[in-house]
């Protein structure tokens, strides 16, 4: 699972974002069911979009997840300092392939999580890849 973070993290490390159904984001959630929203938590506040990880194009993924496009995972503004289970203080959705999921430009708000994606320069690129760590 780490290594499919972080393919996803270079992935939306090294391109210019297009808001596409084959995007990951840190910081932003677009990708929807129809009737789904922004997932309150239990006082009935919008979750936070913490990131968005679409699973295409990401070599070696793991057996579980090979009919999953997407995952998408909001959090509450106040971590608890215990495990909570799913949909209380975190919420994960998962999207099969098969599923009919859109593109909606929802935001909270009070959010101070920022949109992560940037582009790097052909030169960063070059270097990162003779290091290895692109």
């Amino acid at each position: 699972m780490v290594e499919v973070l972080v393919n996803s993290y270079n992935q939306t490390n090294s391109f210019k974002p297009t808001n596409s159904t084959s995007e990951s984001w840190i910081g932003k959630v677009y990708l929807y069911k129809e009737d789904e929203e922004i997932p309150k938590d239990s006082k009935g506040n919008l979750m936070l979009s913490l990131f968005q990880l679409c699973l295409d194009n990401i070599e070696n993924i793991p057996e579980a997840l090979t009919k999953t496009k997407v995952l998408t995972v909001f959090i509450v503004d106040e971590l608890p300092m215990d495990l909570t289970e799913n949909g209380h203080s975190w919420l994960i959705r998962e999207y099969k392939r098969s599923d009919n999921i859109i593109i909606k430009e929802l935001t909270n708000p009070k959010s101070f999580i920022k949109p992560f994606t940037r582009t790097r320069s052909p030169k960063t690129l070059a270097v990162m890849r003779t290091q290895n760590i692109a």
